[in-house]
């Protein structure tokens, strides 16, 4: 029996790789570095599921990594929240999830940007815990995120299902022990859904 449904953010709440794109092309101006390109898929996937501080290290040069982490600690996101959308049926399947007693939560490599948004978007209405880097410092895919929320949640790894987009949200949940669903991307072996509807068929209820 499922009793806690966790999400990864970007990507699968959110369509928000215009807005991520922005926040590190706006940092990279800042030290006088070329953006990157829409068409840069490389780097692209890098921004869209790495940490923070992870993403910097990995597009800037080295000389420049401590002095970005730095500036990106005063960055208000906000600014970027015009680039985001949440996506389809999101908020309808989770008000279904909790009159069914199944609890939500969000595991996501996000830092100090996801409080503000969390209640920015009122996912604080309808989501019932979250785990962000800033509170468990080993970023996904290690399993730190999920096991936290499972002990903290008095859960087993067989009551909970994650639903992630990326190679690392599998590989953590892989390790947590815990079933992982693909949201819009086929990853190896893992069930794929298209909506977020589709969750219930994976639920015994």
């Amino acid at each position: 029996m499922v009793k806690m449904v966790i999400y990864d953010c970007d990507g699968v709440i959110f369509e928000s790789k215009k807005a991520n794109l922005e926040y590190y092309n706006y940092i990279l101006k800042n030290f006088n570095l070329p953006p990157v390109s829409e068409n840069d898929k490389k780097k692209l996937e890098i921004i869209h599921t790495y940490s923070n501080d992870e993403v910097i290290k990995k597009i800037f040069p080295n000389e420049l990594v401590d002095k970005a982490i730095e500036f990106s600690k005063n960055v208000d996101y906000s600014m970027f929240y015009k680039f985001m959308k949440i996506e389809p049926f999101f908020f309808e399947t989770c008000e279904k999830l909790k009159r069914l007693n199944i609890k939500t939560a969000i595991a996501t490599n996000r830092s100090k940007t996801f409080p503000h948004l969390f209640k920015f978007f009122k996912l604080d209405k309808i989501i019932d815990d979250y785990v962000t880097v800033s509170i468990i410092k080993n970023p996904k895919p290690a399993p730190d995120m999920l096991l936290y929320l499972l002990k903290k949640n008095s859960l087993n790894p067989e009551e909970a299902i994650y639903v992630g987009d990326s190679i690392i949200d599998y590989e953590a949940s892989k390790k947590a022990k815990i079933f992982f669903i693909s949201y819009k991307n086929k990853i190896n072996d893992a069930p794929k859904i298209n909506s977020h509807t589709e969750i219930f068929n994976f639920l015994k209820i």
